[in-house]
Formats: structure tokens, C-alpha cells, sequence
């Protein structure tokens, strides 16, 4: 069968914070491999994928994934993701917790609905 598949070429994300603010957030599908917007998808697939799964993770990606979710990271592991996953997207710490995490196809989960 030579069959090619359909390709996603684009996809948008409309956030609304919880003082009614909304941020329309464009994902490109060239560097994304998935999105994850609910508790259980979070924590039982992401999650899950970093158990015993060490990518190579540069100290850039770490430093930067440490300092949004408020702890060290020497590489990327469930407890990572879950603590991204309930850090705050706005300056201070009692803020909006993320809508979505974006998963790289470089193995890195990010936040692409912080607040700046």
C-alpha cells in the first residue's frame, strides 16, 4: 500500500484565563508531536512516557523547564512533567495552572500558554 497520510498544517488554541482573558495560541505542527489539555491525559500518557524514557535534554531545556515549574531538573521524568503541568502560567505562584502542554518532537514538554 502507498498510501501517504493527510498532514496537519496548522492548529490553534484559544485559552481563557480565569479572569476572562483569552490568548489565541498558533502550535506548529512541524515541531509538535502532541498536545495534552486534561489532568488524566497529563498525568497517565505524558507522564508516563518520561518513566525510565531519558532523552537527552540540553541545559537550556532544563534550566528553563526548572525554572517554570520551580524545582531542579536533571532530566525530564514524570515529576517533571506533573510539576510543569502545576506551575503557574502568570507571575505569581497562586496563578492560572496551564491549559496545555505541548510535547516537542524534540521529547521536551513546554507551557505555550504562559502568560508574559
Amino acid at each position: 500500500m502507498n498510501a501517504t497520510r493527510a498532514r496537519v498544517t496548522r492548529v490553534t488554541v484559544e485559552v481563557t484565563y480565569s479572569d476572562e482573558e483569552k490568548k489565541i495560541i498558533e502550535i506548529n505542527p512541524e515541531d509538535t508531536e502532541a498536545l495534552f489539555w486534561s489532568d488524566r491525559a497529563v498525568n497517565e500518557i505524558l507522564a508516563n512516557y518520561y518513566k525510565g524514557n531519558h532523552k537527552k535534554t540540553s541545559e537550556e531545556d532544563k534550566n528553563e523547564i526548572g525554572e517554570i515549574a520551580g524545582i531542579d531538573v536533571d532530566h525530564i521524568t514524570p515529576e517533571v512533567v506533573v510539576a510543569l503541568w502545576n506551575s503557574s502560567v502568570n507571575k505569581d505562584k497562586d496563578g492560572d495552572r496551564p491549559a496545555i502542554l505541548r510535547k516537542a518532537r524534540t521529547c521536551i514538554p513546554t507551557v505555550p500558554c504562559k502568560r508574559c
